[in-house]
C-alpha cells in the first residue's frame, strides 16, 4: 500500500485538475470566445477584473431610496426566446459606459444613436455626420422636452456590483437580489453631464423621421417613445 500511495495521489490531483479546467472553460457565450452568441447566458461580474473596473448605476427621481427590492417591470416585454425571465422581479443597472441613456428626465422620450465596428459608413454619415473630435453618440430629443431637459435634474445611485448579471444588452445588468446603494448624487445640470459622457444633443422636432435608425447598422436605443408625439 506504500508504494501506491504516490500514484493514487498523482492521480487525484490530475482528476482535480481536469474538473476544475472544465468548470473554468470559456463558454461560447461569454466573453473570451469572441464568437456571435447563439443563445443567451447571463454572465456575473464574479472575476477581479470585473470588480475591479465596473461601475454600475441606477438613474431616479427620488432622492431617498435606502434599497432597491427586486419588481417586474411595469410593461412587460416581448422577449427573445430564453429572455422571457427578465420580464420577472429584478434589479436593474446600467454600466457607465451607457450611462448616457438615463441623462435625462425619466418621461423624456429620447433616441440615442452610436456606431459600432460593423456599422457602415453609409450610415454613419447618413444618422450621425461628422462628430466633433470625442464625440461617441448623438441624442435626439423633441423641442418640446428642450426646456425640461435644461431645467431637471436626476439622482444617480451607485451600486455593488458583485449580485449583478450583464445581459448583453446596451450596458444593461440585472440582480435578482435586493441591493443597497453604495451612494446617491444629484446631476443638476443634464445638458453638461450628457456631454461630459461624450454625447451630442440634437434637438428635433419630431422622433418620428428616426424610426428607419433600427434599420441600419448602427446602435439605437430609444426610450419612452410612448411619449414621443404621433408615435403610439
Amino acid at each position: 500500500m506504500g508504494m501506491r500511495m504516490p500514484w493514487l495521489q498523482r492521480f487525484l490531483r490530475r482528476s482535480s485538475t481536469r474538473h476544475r479546467r472544465q468548470e473554468c472553460r470559456p463558454s461560447a457565450h461569454g466573453r473570451a470566445s469572441g464568437r456571435r452568441r447563439v443563445s443567451f447566458s447571463p454572465r456575473r461580474l464574479e472575476s477581479t477584473f470585473d470588480a475591479a473596473d465596473m461601475r454600475l448605476f441606477h438613474f431616479s427621481e427620488d432622492g431617498q431610496i435606502d434599497q432597491f427590492t427586486p419588481r417586474s417591470v411595469r410593461q412587460p416585454a416581448l422577449r427573445k426566446p430564453g429572455q422571457e425571465w427578465l420580464n420577472s422581479p429584478l434589479v436593474w443597472a446600467i454600466d457607465a459606459d451607457h450611462q448616457r441613456l438615463y441623462l435625462f428626465p425619466r418621461e423624456c422620450p429620447r433616441i440615442v444613436v452610436w456606431a459600432h465596428s460593423a456599422s457602415s459608413h453609409d450610415d454613419r454619415m447618413a444618422w450621425m455626420g461628422d462628430l466633433p473630435c470625442g464625440v461617441q453618440a448623438v441624442a435626439f430629443i423633441e423641442r418640446a422636452w428642450v426646456d425640461r431637459h435644461r431645467s431637471g435634474s436626476i439622482f444617480r445611485y451607485e451600486f455593488p456590483v458583485h449580485s449583478f448579471e450583464c445581459i448583453e444588452d446596451a450596458g444593461m445588468f440585472v440582480s435578482r437580489s435586493v441591493v443597497r446603494p453604495l451612494g446617491c448624487e444629484r446631476i443638476a445640470n443634464l445638458p453638461h453631464a450628457l456631454k461630459d459622457s461624450h454625447t451630442e444633443l440634437r434637438v428635433v422636432d419630431s422622433l418620428l423621421p428616426l424610426r428607419g435608425v433600427w434599420n441600419s447598422t448602427l446602435h439605437a436605443s430609444g426610450i419612452r417613445l410612448r411619449n414621443a408625439s404621433g408615435w403610439a
